[in-house]
């Protein structure tokens, strides 16, 4: 089973693409976002923390924002890691 992940810079540098895909035995995003880590590496976890330790990106699984960390995730999903838009 496989899973594609797209990912948006400065994220893209440290997964290892803006484009890709990952073998998955299923599980949900929180366990998607330990296996990254896992692979990658602490400065990873530190890029996707911000600086009071929330969660720093917004992850859409085939197309719809999931901001729970136990959504499912499921062979053949599409998730994509991007930066909320700022302005002011």
């Amino acid at each position: 089973m496989a899973i594609k992940i797209k990912a948006l810079q400065p994220l893209s540098e440290k997964i290892g693409g803006n484009k890709f895909e990952m073998d998955w035995s299923g599980g949900t995003l929180g366990d998607l976002l330990s296996s990254l880590i896992k692979k990658n590496g602490p400065e990873l976890e530190r890029e996707l923390t911000g600086e009071d330790g929330s969660f720093a990106y917004l992850v859409s699984i085939n197309g719809k924002v999931k901001r729970d960390l136990s959504a499912p995730i499921q062979d053949g999903d599409e998730i994509f890691f991007f930066t909320p838009l700022g302005g002011g």
